[in-house]
């Protein structure tokens, strides 16, 4: 990026591993200013979306993601980041349209059916959370996070024991501990959710 400040798709590299390092101040700072250069770029309308978004800044992130999507009507990545910005901003019925429109797209997307499960928990419909994320775990794709999201939803609904199961199927030991002495502190704060 040092190299190449102009290159749209360096930049766009080099803030979704920013991202992943959890440097995002520093990933919106290199976006924001790749957008202004780039501003139809549908590539870097998304990633200063996303960026935006784990800022908690997802007012801000929606204009770049619809960018993305006008200019690239068949990512359903860029659906999936609207939906999860609709949520942040408490839109959830508007957020599972977009992850719906996503799995049209790619049924075989986990982290939308993720996404998904969680606009649910957000919404207070638990049951339909399980239902989605139990979908999810079942998908081959489905990794330690969405198992992870699943004991979280599961341990809000009152299930422990098989929230405990799922945080200890993935996780170190002194890991799974805290996770699960998390979930028994809600129980106990069921109004804290």
């Amino acid at each position: 990026y040092s190299r190449e400040p102009e290159n749209p798709e360096v930049a766009v590299a080099y803030s979704a591993s920013l991202r992943k390092i959890g440097s995002v101040k520093e990933a919106v700072s290199v976006m924001t200013k790749v957008a202004q250069r780039h501003p139809e770029h549908a590539g870097v309308n998304l990633e200063t979306g996303k960026a935006l978004i784990e800022d908690g800044r997802a007012f801000e992130a929606i204009r770049y993601i619809e960018n993305a999507i006008d200019y690239r009507k068949e990512d359903w990545r860029a659906l999936s980041a609207y939906g999860v910005a609709l949520d942040q901003i408490g839109e959830h019925e508007l957020a599972r349209e977009q992850y719906d429109a996503a799995l049209l797209m790619f049924p075989d997307a986990v982290s939308v059916l993720s996404n998904k499960g969680l606009s649910y928990v957000l919404s207070g419909d638990l049951d339909r959370a399980v239902q989605t994320l139990r979908a999810a775990t079942a998908n081959r794709r489905g990794d330690a996070r969405v198992r992870q999201n699943l004991a979280l939803v599961l341990a809000i609904k009152g299930d422990m024991r098989e929230a405990e199961k799922l945080a200890r199927s993935d996780l170190p030991p002194q890991v799974a501990d805290n996770n699960v002495q998390y979930f028994r502190s809600l129980m106990t704060q069921p109004a804290y959710w």
